[in-house]
Parts: structure tokens; C-alpha cells; sequence
């Protein structure tokens, strides 16, 4: 089932179909990522010298994209850091190592 739901991204209005998934709360989740992305723009607008719309919007993705990539990273060295304890869990289960 889509759904309608009217934003606001920098001072420009849009309608959004959007399907609805698992997440009862789908229409809040979209506002509060158009809140998150509003944000950014007002934090980089306001140290910018920059005052168009599309050079603005690109250092707003771009910063976005460095965020992405950082927790891209800690998320794969935390899986790395739960398969090893995992792995290490299974052969003390199976007796090839010991818990000292």
C-alpha cells in the first residue's frame, strides 16, 4: 500500500508517495529524515559562503555521504568484532579453546 506525505526539504515543498513496510511509524520515520536532512542544510548553509540551492544541497550530500561511510565502517568492524567472538565461542563449545 503507498501513502501520501507532504515535506519540506530546504524551504521547498514536496509530496512523497512512499510504501508502506513493517514500520507502523513510516510516516514519522519520513519526517524525521527530512527533519535530519533540514538540519544539515541549515548547519552548512549557515557557515557557507555558498547561497544557491544546488551548491548547498551537494555539501549537504556530500557530508551526508561522509557520515554514511563512516558508520559503514565502525558497523563492519563491530560485525568482524561479533563474528570473531562468535567463532571463538564455538570451538570453546567444542573443546579447541580453552577460557583462560
Amino acid at each position: 500500500m503507498k501513502k501520501k506525505v507532504k515535506i519540506k526539504i530546504f524551504d521547498r515543498e514536496y509530496e512523497l508517495d512512499y510504501k508502506l513496510d513493517y514500520r507502523e511509524e513510516s510516516e514519522v520515520y519520513v519526517k524525521t529524515v527530512v527533519d535530519y536532512v533540514n538540519k544539515k542544510y541549515d548547519e552548512i548553509s549557515s557557515f557557507s559562503k555558498l547561497q544557491s540551492l544546488p551548491d548547498i544541497a551537494l555539501l549537504v550530500s556530500m557530508d551526508l555521504a561522509d557520515e554514511l561511510m563512516d558508520e559503514r565502517k565502525i558497523n563492519g568492524e563491530l560485525r568482524r568484532i561479533i563474528e570473531e567472538g562468535i567463532s571463538n565461542l564455538q570451538k570453546i563449545k567444542k573443546g579447541s579453546l580453552s577460557c583462560s
